[in-house]
């Protein structure tokens, strides 16, 4: 998965995946859409068209970049972290339960700011400690983090659903949800009635922070060098197991600081499934920016672009939005076979 992020042979693979994604996505909206025309015209003007749909779009933008960094961080330590959408998940659950404990009368004095830190760090350690087990399992006994991610996910999922639809239910609605999250726990909007708030500036400044370690630290460079050769950087006196540990760490605590941001931000309270496809969207995040951290920003406002148009599409017409998960399908099929193309083309152009 690990691969030179500023390649021009990968920018110009990626740019043609995409370009054949795109084609795909036209044909399937003329010929399986009751209303191509309009289909058309609603999915790709449609986010653009209202503050509305374009602050939701930046909003949903702000937490793909949060799974999206987590995928990529991994991807650069050389690791394949499948367990992203049990992370964001747990991440999400926690966050909630925290604000909610917290909230009560008896523990007042974390009301306010102290209260939507310490509740957004519960989550970011639940996220980090699920990856966390991969990562141990990877350095200690030699265990597939993709097996281990994947099947721990799988196994947190239907425990979360489990309590939220049973002892923490909200007795007072209809939803398989747990109780709102107090107001004061919650971060201010910035284009109401949008769901766009506060929690876009965090993401901005993980962003930053990430490049600049990445790029300029020694742990930074060792980081990618044992993506890259691990044997290599074994025989360089690298201590390799912290690289396996370190960074399953690190993805899935942002992972589960996506979720604790979405709940606090735009959900208010966690639903069973709230998070849902977030995960794996944060995959096709960083496969479509090669892993570097400043390109998931415009790749992230890509996955965006395509659910929102997805989601004002099927409002505005007949469109299903079954058809947009299958547009998401396409380009991820294509960007995943670019990887498998680029060393081809190189063993091609040495040989």
């Amino acid at each position: 998965m690990t691969h030179d992020t500023g390649s021009s042979e990968s920018a110009v693979v990626t740019i043609a995946a995409l370009g054949i994604a795109f084609i795909i996505i036209l044909a399937l909206l003329l010929v399986l859409s009751p209303e191509p025309a309009e289909a058309l015209y609603y999915f790709f003007a449609g986010p653009l068209l209202t503050g509305y749909h374009f602050g939701n779009l930046l909003n949903l933008a702000s937490v793909l970049i949060f799974t999206g960094l987590g995928a990529a961080l991994a991807f650069r330590a050389g690791l394949i972290n499948l367990g992203g959408e049990g992370q964001i998940y747990i991440g999400a659950f926690i966050t909630t339960i925290t604000a909610l404990a917290v909230s009560a009368p008896a523990v007042s004095p974390f009301a306010g700011g102290t209260g939507v830190l310490l509740a957004l760090v519960a989550g970011t350690c639940a996220g980090a400690g699920i990856a966390a087990i991969s990562g141990l399992l990877r350095a200690f006994w030699n265990t597939d983090e993709l097996l281990s991610s994947f099947l721990l996910a799988g196994a947190v999922i239907p425990v979360i659903n489990y309590i939220i639809s049973g002892p923490l239910r909200d007795q007072s609605g209809y939803l398989l949800a747990t109780r709102e999250v107090p107001e004061q726990f919650l971060f201010r909007f910035l284009m109401p009635p949008s769901n766009l708030n506060m929690g876009i500036f965090t993401v901005i400044v993980l962003v930053i922070i990430t490049f600049l370690f990445l790029s300029y630290t020694t742990w930074g460079y060792r980081w990618t060098l044992c993506g890259k050769n691990r044997e290599f950087a074994r025989y360089g006196g690298i201590p390799v197991n912290r690289y396996l540990i370190f960074p399953m760490v690190i993805s899935g605590g942002l992972h589960g600081a996506g979720g604790g941001t979405w709940v606090l931000g735009t959900a208010h309270r966690c639903s069973v499934g709230v998070t849902s496809g977030m995960g794996w969207n944060g995959i096709v995040t960083a496969l479509i920016a090669r892993n570097n951290p400043l390109l998931v920003v415009p790749s992230a406002l890509l996955i965006a672009y395509i659910e929102s148009g997805a989601e004002v599409a099927m409002v505005q017409t007949n469109f299903s939005f079954e058809l947009g998960s299958l547009v998401q399908a396409v380009i991820l099929f294509f960007i995943t076979a670019s990887n498998l193309v680029i060393p081809f083309y190189r063993k091609r152009r040495v040989g």
